[in-house]
């Protein structure tokens, strides 16, 4: 497997954490293998889980901008007290 170049943007469903990340790699045929756990996978599988981690990252980005919005509007309120009541 050395030779073999795996796929970095892709995780085998096997693993919960992000040790799956990385350890794919193509056997061929629309077909591809977890060098960790020896899952083999098809191309669609995979494609399936790539489409879930990015629909989880933009998730994860959506509920940032809402919180980092807030505290905009939270500090810029807090500003225009200081300025009104000084």
């Amino acid at each position: 497997m050395s030779n073999q170049q795996t796929l970095s943007f892709a995780a085998c469903p096997n693993h919960q954490t992000n040790e799956g990340f990385n350890k794919l790699y193509r056997l061929g045929n629309g077909m591809f293998k977890c060098s960790l756990c020896g899952k083999e996978l098809t191309r669609d599988e995979v494609q399936k889980e790539i489409e879930i981690d990015y629909a989880m990252r933009i998730r994860d980005l959506q509920v940032d901008y809402q919180q980092n919005l807030a505290r905009l509007y939270a500090d810029k309120k807090e500003n225009l007290d200081v300025v009104d009541a000084g």
